[in-house]
């Protein structure tokens, strides 16, 4: 076992694939998987824009170990409900 960084993605703007908006460690034994809560400030999914931040509607979320990893999907919408 060891400590584990689980990475948060979001495809936030056109021409950027993924851009890192948050992560957490944490110790997993060896052998065991473990379900990881990784808190994503609001403010991260907006974009700037014409000289103003503007949150976004709808983006995609993803989670992985790393920035090449293909990692597991979900779509974020603005009512807050993730849709895989």
């Amino acid at each position: 076992g060891g400590k584990e960084t689980v990475q948060i993605y979001a495809h936030l703007h056109d021409g950027v694939e993924r851009e890192l908006i948050g992560y957490r460690k944490e110790y997993i034994p060896a052998g065991e998987t473990a379900t990881v809560t990784v808190r994503v400030p609001r403010e991260r999914l907006a974009v700037w824009k014409d000289g103003k931040t503007i949150a976004r509607d709808c983006c995609e979320i993803i989670a992985a170990p790393h920035s090449e990893a293909e990692g597991v999907k979900a779509a974020f919408s603005k009512s807050c409900r993730y849709k895989q």
